[in-house]
């Protein structure tokens, strides 16, 4: 993933916690957190837990727009 995004179309379809944490500026713990919540839109494959990223952008419109 590129250092500085500056468009939702470089962001990977799929992204990994890690990618996100970096993605919305926190660190991994809150994503994996926000990962066992109800409504935030993460996929557990295996081991792994990834995020897709068109899924991720509308639920960050909507926690910040408070769901209206």
């Amino acid at each position: 993933m590129p250092d500085k995004i500056t468009d939702w179309a470089d962001v990977p379809l799929v992204l990994t916690v890690k990618q996100a944490a970096q993605l919305i500026g926190v660190g991994c713990r809150p994503v994996y957190e926000l990962a066992r919540t109800d409504g935030f839109p993460a996929i557990k494959l295996g081991n792994r837990i990834v995020i897709p990223r068109d899924a991720l952008r509308a639920w960050l419109t909507n926690a910040n727009t408070g769901g209206r």
